[in-house]
C-alpha cells in the first residue's frame, strides 16, 4: 500500500514537472531547434547513423564468429583449467 502510494505521487509529480517545462519551452521559443541547427547537425547525425549501422552489422558478425569458432575455443580452455585469457 505505501510503496503502491510512492509510485503515484512519484508519477504525479513526474507529470507536473513535464507539463511545467513544456509549458516553459513554449514560451521560449529560442531554445528549440532551429533551421539553422538543423543545418548544423545534418552531417554528424547523418555520420552517426552510418556509424550505428556499421557497429551494429558488426555486433552481428562477432557474434556469428563467437557462437562458431569463439566459444568452443573458450569451452576447451575451461576444460583443459586454462582460466588465463591474456595468454596466448
Amino acid at each position: 500500500m505505501l510503496e503502491e502510494q510512492i509510485v503515484e505521487e512519484s508519477r504525479q509529480q513526474l507529470q507536473t514537472i513535464i507539463e511545467r517545462w513544456y509549458v516553459w519551452l513554449c514560451s521560449n521559443p529560442s531554445v528549440l531547434f532551429s533551421q539553422r541547427d538543423e543545418v548544423r547537425m545534418k552531417d554528424p547525425v547523418i555520420h552517426y547513423a552510418q556509424t550505428n549501422e556499421w557497429l551494429s552489422r558488426s555486433a552481428v558478425a562477432y557474434t556469428d564468429w563467437f557462437l562458431d569458432k569463439g566459444s568452443p575455443l573458450i569451452l576447451s580452455r575451461l576444460e583443459k583449467g586454462d582460466y588465463d585469457a591474456y595468454e596466448p
